[in-house]
């Protein structure tokens, strides 16, 4: 055998080898973990450890779900954050129409609906919209997949914020909705821009905030990091970069909507000043169904008291 086919045959052996490890990489569910502190922290929330679930883009098989559950409830959440895109807007359309003899009582994505009632029962779970989830914003006895999420007592934050109490002490949770979602809002839909859309809410949700007061934001969007700095958060959890679809060793993601290429949100923790901003790689896909060495996350937060 000459030597130039012994290359190419190892070549293809190594090709192969990456696809295999590839597949088995996204077949499973990865926790990744971080501390964040933070002097604002007060005692009584020194160890709460929230669970982000990013980028669900729908069940899909119940074995996905399954393995989801299992891993969060090993990770014994204090609190469950689903950062957006817990639907995929062509998945739930395609799984939108009742089957014969379903009209009554039919609910759209039925399997994403029923693990998530399953989270219900392992810590309580706060959400905001991605960008899927414009699919939601028509008339709720057409989607009422909201209205079912409402009921199993899951908290949608709407350019809100809610206290949270433990020990004694508490804490800020205050969520925004993807800014595509906003096209239906008469207070957003006029204003210029995406940015525009987003200062907006932050500026309606937090804009009046004590400053010495511990700030958790769940936001869909990575990209507007820079933004998060000019108000009063200590922790954004985000999403929506998918860590990149694909993964170069030594370069990170290559793509992600809203950054375009060579992103630089795509995973992991960002600091600055008082901010942390954790970006998760999410769990599933969209328009583009392939993940090349960037497995599914889900991410835990472990809240700690600066010393």
């Amino acid at each position: 055998m000459s030597r130039c086919r012994k290359i190419l045959l190892w070549l293809l052996l190594l090709c192969l080898l990456a696809l295999g490890a590839n597949a088995l990489l996204n077949a499973g569910v990865w926790v990744t973990r971080y501390e964040i502190e933070s002097p604002r922290l007060p005692e009584g929330f020194d160890g709460f450890r929230i669970v982000q679930i990013a980028d669900l883009h729908s069940v899909r098989t119940p074995e996905q779900a399954q393995l989801l559950l299992t891993r969060v409830r090993e990770e014994q959440p204090d609190l469950i954050a689903l950062t957006g895109d817990q639907i995929d807007s062509h998945y739930y359309a395609d799984h939108s129409t009742p089957a014969e003899g379903e009209e009554e009582g039919f609910l759209p994505d039925r399997d994403t609906l029923e693990l998530i009632r399953e989270l219900t029962d392992v810590a309580p779970v706060y959400a905001v919209y991605g960008n899927h989830e414009m699919m939601l914003l028509d008339d709720p006895e057409r989607n009422p997949f909201k209205t079912a999420l409402e009921e199993m007592g899951v908290t949608i934050l709407y350019q809100q914020t809610v206290e949270l109490t433990r020990n004694g002490d508490s804490i800020l949770l205050a969520g925004i909705q993807d800014p595509a979602t906003l096209y239906k809002n008469e207070d957003y839909d006029g204003l210029p821009d995406t940015r525009s859309r987003m200062q907006a809410m932050l500026d309606n949700t937090l804009g009046e905030t004590d400053p010495e007061q511990f700030v958790l934001l769940l936001s869909h969007r990575p990209e507007y990091f820079a933004l998060y700095q000019d108000y009063p958060i200590d922790l954004a959890l985000t999403g929506h970069a998918h860590g990149g679809q694909i993964r170069l060793p030594g370069v990170g993601g290559l793509y992600a909507p809203g950054q375009g290429w060579f992103p630089k949100y795509t995973s992991g923790v960002f600091q600055q000043g008082r901010l942390s901003m954790v970006v998760s790689r999410g769990l599933g896909n969209s328009i583009l169904p392939l993940r090349v060495f960037d497995p599914p996350e889900l991410v835990t937060v472990t809240l700690r008291q600066a010393q």
